[in-house]
């Protein structure tokens, strides 16, 4: 009888063992199924926002992590300008904190002592964490960082295998430099190749910026259509080359005569667009006076010089609203503004600061 209890007791262990083993297996089959759709969602994500909401999400989900972040070297992606937080996972730091952490290309683990830059550290855990940080490179630069965290303080240690985060900084980097190059390419299709500014594709798309600020904060913006005068005689009197090269000078010349907040696009030939902060009409006076004034130093550059000037036409958004239900409606009001100052013979501006 006892040799049969031994028999049903090692029996119900093995049973037991086998099915924690069955158990694993599964729960790594998951992880492993679930580990691709974390890589297909890096690899196919459209912009930075849903690399951090989305990507960086499922690999929390997916191995029950409390944090993971990703830090981007500044300076390294062009779709990271001027950016310091993107969703709620995506950081952009400075050079120092990759230079100081990975002294070697490697992956670094262990509890909250052992970073080596205080920016990788998340101090809302408190000192009881542990986390993975693992590089980004391209082309042998280190170019961002996968951090990964856990309140368990034992989670992550030395003697684990990090191959599976080794794998998706691989593949991170991959994305980084596809959403970048995606970047650059919508960015060369909304920018003007002679002038640098916006182009006229980009209209729209301000457009729908400015009038959903104006719906979410009241905030009251002024549109404008600007045309050169007399830019004619520069061409004819010393070409085309010539000519171009005053059409950048009268951008710069513009684009230093607003406010850091305004907007200014070219929509083609000698015409500009411009969207500006409608809050200070004392502001706005002083702005369309000192574009006349650039424009006619401009001018007054040119050998020999050029009677150069500018006629504009603008409407402010919420003062005209009854005339303007759509943008195209703003559109045409300003263009029609415009031409009555063309047709006056005289530079100047109509439609904002003054009675139309």
């Amino acid at each position: 009888m006892s040799k049969l209890n031994n028999i049903l007791k090692e029996n119900y262990e093995l049973k037991k063992e086998l099915d924690e083993i069955i158990s694993t297996v599964k729960e790594n089959e998951a992880k492993h199924q679930g580990f691709k759709l974390v890589q297909y969602s890096c690899l196919l994500s459209n912009n930075l926002y849903e690399l951090s909401e989305n990507t960086l999400k499922y690999l929390e989900d997916i191995f029950n992590l409390d944090r993971v972040a990703l830090f981007i070297k500044e300076g390294s992606y062009i779709a990271t300008s001027g950016q310091k937080e993107i969703g709620s996972r995506i950081f952009i730091e400075s050079s120092d904190a990759f230079d100081f952490t990975f002294l070697e290309k490697r992956t670094y683990s262990g509890d909250n002592t052992l970073i080596l830059h205080k920016n990788f550290t998340f101090k809302e855990f408190g000192d009881k964490y542990s986390y993975v940080l693992s590089p980004v490179t391209d082309n042998g630069k280190i170019t961002a960082a996968i951090c990964i965290y856990s309140q368990d303080n034992e989670r992550f240690n030395k003697n684990q295998d990090f191959d599976f985060i080794k794998e998706f900084s691989l593949i991170m980097s991959i994305s980084l430099k596809k959403l970048n190059n995606s970047f650059l390419l919508e960015m060369q299709a909304q920018t003007d190749y002679l002038t640098g500014l916006p182009n006229k594709s980009m209209l729209e798309v301000s457009s729908d910026v400015w009038l959903s600020n104006f719906q979410r904060d009241s905030k009251p913006f002024a549109f404008y259509i600007l045309d050169l005068d007399n830019f004619k005689e520069v061409n004819d009197l010393k070409g085309h080359i010539i000519g171009d090269e005053v059409l950048r000078k009268v951008s710069v010349a513009i684009r230093a005569s607003i406010g850091d907040n305004d907007m200014l696009g070219r929509f083609g030939g000698d015409e500009f667009y411009l969207f500006a902060d409608a809050r200070d009409i004392d502001r706005l006076k002083k702005m369309e006076k000192d574009i006349l004034t650039a424009i006619r130093y401009v001018g007054s550059e040119c050998n020999p010089k050029v009677d150069l000037g500018i006629s504009a036409g603008g409407v402010i958004f919420p003062k005209d609203k009854e005339n303007c239900c759509t943008f195209s409606d703003i559109l045409k009001l300003a263009d029609d503004r415009l031409y009555k100052v063309k047709g006056s013979g005289e530079s100047g501006f109509s439609g904002v600061t003054n009675d139309n």
